[in-house]
């Protein structure tokens, strides 16, 4: 069974959403370090 239809897709979509759930995190902490110091 193959499945190299469509890995190199699935393995693109799997490093975009990576990518932005890591990016979305670095956002929250630095918001999180700015509310913190504002406290």
């Amino acid at each position: 069974m193959k499945q190299s239809g469509h890995s190199p897709l699935f393995s693109t979509m799997q490093n975009i959403s990576t990518r932005t759930s890591n990016v979305s995190g670095r956002i929250y902490t630095k918001k999180h370090n700015a509310d913190r110091r504002n406290a």
